[in-house]
């Protein structure tokens, strides 16, 4: 069997110097990691903002 790797999204057989088996899987991957980029983002300003405002309301009793 020669030296093959497989499709990152969709897991198709591919030859060893590719990533992807189409633009379309290129594309998904993208769109995939820029909304795990965003989602990082948002969780990174929440969560502190969520903990400060705990703080803030726990500390007027």
């Amino acid at each position: 069997m020669p030296k093959h790797k497989h499709c990152a999204v969709c897991g198709i057989s591919i030859p060893a110097n590719r990533e992807f088996c189409s633009e379309k899987c290129s594309e998904d991957y993208d769109k995939a990691l820029k909304k795990r980029k965003y989602s990082m983002w948002i969780m990174m300003l929440v969560f502190p903002a969520s903990l400060l405002l705990l703080m803030f309301l726990g500390a007027r009793k």
